[in-house]
């Protein structure tokens, strides 16, 4: 994972990082001895990143932190009016159908609660749908980090751009405040036809030779970082599962086959590749497993990898005069871990739903005309005792009716 990340790096399928990255998983599938190691070849179309500048130009000029999607236009030019679209729902769109035309899209990733989660390509057709001008995603995380990712299944008709989730924030503000802000987008980028490759490799089984157990990860990423946890963990634990079951010397009774897909990040089309190449032995495959940013699930992944090699591989007969004794049983260690994690991720549930239920009972309204022309007081942060913090917490709780 140390070579993939570090020497060949961010790595779109079509570009020579995704060809290098490609020769890096046929090279470890071929040193460790596994059978059948070859690429599979398919046309797509490639996407490279070009230059991209954005800007607010009004009420207050300033740069967006911005980064243009997989597929966004390859020349865009564009100045006009933001219009806030919510989640970028259907119903969002067409409560805004009447000012949507020719503007500047902005939208968030979410969706409201009980919906289908959307993908920023679905979001997109909705845009275009409407007559939007560009489309901006502002980012749910925090810290000034636009994310990327495919916009469209082809070159995009407009601009598309993620934006730190801080200047969405800013942006939805002052359109709170009733002020319109003006974007002006510049971007190029280069689309031409390309090829990609998946890489396959097989552990034949014994006894039932016909039927595969298939275990993938995708080893394409996006240009803008090294790729390490989407998915250089996941194409790490394909890789590592294949180099054990390899040089462990016994034998699956089914054929475990190894892949490496490539073009799952501009819209899975090495998958799709596959589907279509194998159709015929679909019905063969016993099981399959996906490794995709599988960094929260390495130690699962490996207690999971454990059991299948467990049911795959013949049990050896007992030793003579061995010791007794029962052997832990790693389906236990990863119900234990399945529990773990659902564990955390009701707490995380919950405080988000906490949060959201706060921002609702006290809501950060926009300043009135006349709060608006009142200059905040200077405060003395050494005159400040906590007597004044307790006072000023009391008198709040009173405001809402919460004093006990």
């Amino acid at each position: 994972m140390r070579v993939l990340c570090d020497n060949v790096g961010g790595r779109i399928s079509g570009s020579l990082a995704g060809q290098k990255a490609e020769a890096w998983g046929h090279d470890l599938f071929s040193c460790w001895h596994l059978e059948h190691v070859h690429y599979e070849e398919f046309p797509i179309t490639g996407w490279t990143r070009g230059t991209l500048d954005a800007r607010i130009t009004e009420p207050v000029p300033w740069t967006i932190s911005a980064m243009a999607h997989g597929y966004a236009s390859k020349k865009a030019d564009i100045s006009a009016q933001v219009v806030d679209a919510g989640h970028g729902e259907p119903e969002d769109f067409e409560q805004a159908k009447a000012v949507v035309s020719g503007k500047v899209v902005l939208c968030d990733e979410g969706v409201r609660a009980g919906h289908r989660w959307l993908h920023r390509s679905e979001k997109m057709d909705l845009a275009i749908k409407y007559g939007a001008g560009a489309l901006m995603v502002m980012s749910e995380s925090a810290g000034m980090g636009p994310r990327t990712g495919a916009c469209h299944h082809t070159e995009a008709p407009i601009a598309s751009l993620g934006i730190a989730s801080e200047d969405g924030q800013r942006l939805r503000r002052i359109l709170e405040a009733g002020s319109i802000p003006v974007a002006q987008i510049s971007m190029a980028n280069t689309i031409a036809a390309s090829k990609a490759r998946n890489v396959l490799a097989e552990i034949p089984g014994t006894e039932s030779p016909d039927e595969i157990v298939l275990a993938g990860a995708h080893l394409d990423s996006w240009d803008i970082g090294q790729g390490a946890i989407d998915n250089g963990i996941g194409s790490a634990v394909v890789v590592e599962a294949a180099r054990v079951l390899a040089l462990c010397g016994r034998r699956p009774r089914r054929t475990i086959r190894f892949a490496l897909w490539a073009g799952e990040e501009l819209g899975l089309f090495g998958s799709q590749d596959y589907v279509r190449r194998h159709g015929e032995e679909l019905d063969d495959h016993a099981v399959v497993m996906n490794f995709d940013m599988a960094g929260e699930f390495l130690v699962m992944a490996a207690t999971l990898m454990e059991i299948k090699s467990r049911l795959l591989l013949p049990t050896p007969p007992p030793e003579e005069g061995g010791e007794g004794g029962l052997e832990i049983d790693p389906r236990a260690e990863l119900v234990r871990q399945l529990l773990e994690y659902k564990a955390f991720k009701d707490a995380a549930g919950d405080l988000k739903d906490a949060a959201h239920l706060q921002a609702m009972k006290f809501p950060r309204h926009p300043p009135s005309e006349e709060e608006k022309g009142q200059d905040e007081p200077e405060v003395d942060l050494e005159d400040v005792q906590v007597w004044d913090l307790l006072d000023a917490f009391d008198r709040l709780m009173a405001s809402i009716g919460q004093l006990p």
